[in-house]
C-alpha cells in the first residue's frame, strides 16, 4: 500500500459505527469546492482528437515528497481535458473535508514516472483491460494496485441512488478510490437516512443512507476510532 506507514494498524469492520445526518443544505454545500468543474465532469465534447493513446495534463509540478503524489493520464478516446481533470482532482483531494485531513500530507500533481499512484480516466472496455482481473464488466471503476481506473461511462452518467445528482457522485467516486489507494476497504450504510460513508460501495446502492462524496465517517474513524478493513474490489 502507498501510504501503510500512516497506518500500523488494521482494524475489522465489525465496530458498529455512530451514523451521521445532514439536512438539504448541509447536502447541497458538499458539493461546493475550490475548483467548479465539478458540474461539467471537465467534459469537453470539442477537444481535438490526438494519434497518442493517453493525454497528460501539461500543468504538473516536481515530485515532492512533503506531498503525497498522484498523476493523470486520459485515453484520448473520450472527451475529458486533462489540465482541467488535474485542477478538479487536486481541488477534491485537498479539501479540509477529504482525505488530506487524514494523510496530513497535501495531494500533488506530477508525472507519471515521478508518482506515487496513478489516476486513469479510461473508457468501459479499456477499463476492463486495465482492472483485470477485477471484473468490472464496462460499468464498474476500480483501483488495481497503485492505480485508480476511472470508468468513463461512470463518470458521464452516474449511478441511479444519485439521480442526477453528478456533483456528489463524482466526489464520491474520485474520493472512494482514493481511499482505496490509502488502504481502507468497503463499509456499509450505518443507518436509513444517514449519510452513505464514502468508502460504501455507492455505484452500487446506498442501502436506504443519503448519497455522500468525503471521507466524513473515515475522518472520524481515524480520529477517534477505527472500523477499517484492506479491500480491493470493483466499484
Amino acid at each position: 500500500m502507498l501510504i501503510t506507514s500512516l497506518y500500523e494498524e488494521r482494524f475489522k469492520s465489525s465496530i458498529k459505527r455512530t451514523a451521521i445526518f445532514a439536512n438539504s443544505d448541509e447536502l447541497l454545500q458538499a458539493q461546493v469546492i475550490s475548483y467548479n468543474f465539478l458540474k461539467s465532469g471537465c467534459i469537453n465534447r470539442g477537444l481535438v482528437s490526438s494519434d497518442d493513446e493517453w493525454l497528460y495534463p501539461e500543468e504538473i509540478q516536481v515530485r515532492d515528497d512533503n506531498f503525497i503524489n498522484f498523476a493523470l493520464k486520459i485515453e484520448t478516446s473520450i472527451p475529458v481535458g486533462p489540465d482541467c481533470m488535474g485542477k478538479l482532482i487536486s481541488s477534491i483531494l485537498n479539501d479540509t473535508r477529504g482525505w488530506s485531513n487524514i494523510t496530513e500530507k497535501k495531494f500533488l500533481l506530477v508525472s507519471e514516472e515521478e508518482a506515487d499512484f496513478t489516476f486513469i480516466f479510461s473508457s468501459p472496455d479499456k477499463t476492463d483491460e486495465l482492472c483485470a482481473p477485477l471484473e468490472t464488466n464496462g460499468i464498474y471503476s476500480c483501483r488495481n494496485e497503485e492505480e485508480i481506473i476511472i470508468n468513463y461511462f461512470r463518470w458521464e452518467s452516474g449511478a441511479i441512488d444519485f439521480g442526477n445528482d453528478m456533483r456528489t457522485y463524482r466526489l464520491y467516486l474520485i474520493n472512494h478510490e482514493t481511499g482505496h489507494i490509502l488502504g481502507w476497504g468497503h463499509t456499509g450504510c450505518p443507518k436509513d437516512g444517514a449519510l452513505a460513508p464514502v468508502m460504501m460501495q455507492q455505484s452500487k446502492t446506498t442501502d436506504g443512507c443519503s448519497p455522500y462524496g468525503w471521507p466524513l465517517y473515515e475522518i472520524i474513524d481515524m480520529k477517534y476510532g477505527f472500523d477499517t478493513f484492506v479491500s480491493l474490489e470493483e466499484d
